[in-house]
């Protein structure tokens, strides 16, 4: 379940307006990291580690700050 949520949300684009394409880069850089990390757990959940560690991975690529990616790499270790 969280494996797909993950999935859609990547290939989901985005049709809300914009003050500023700093505002739009942004907002698409959260939800992003969020996809990636969501997809992470799910797999991490499944038992697919390697999986989990290369969406973990991603999350942290986008936003190297992002604890809760960094925690869940930390467990699959």
């Amino acid at each position: 379940m969280l494996v797909e949520a993950g999935q859609q949300a990547l290939e989901r684009g985005t049709e809300r307006a914009f003050s500023s394409e700093l505002e739009k880069r942004q907002y698409l850089q959260r939800q992003q990291t969020l996809a990636h990390y969501i997809t992470g757990l799910g797999y991490f959940g499944l038992g697919e580690k390697e999986k989990a560690r290369r969406e973990l991975t991603l999350a942290l690529q986008i936003s190297p700050d992002y604890l809760g990616a960094k925690t869940a790499l930390t467990r699959l270790e």
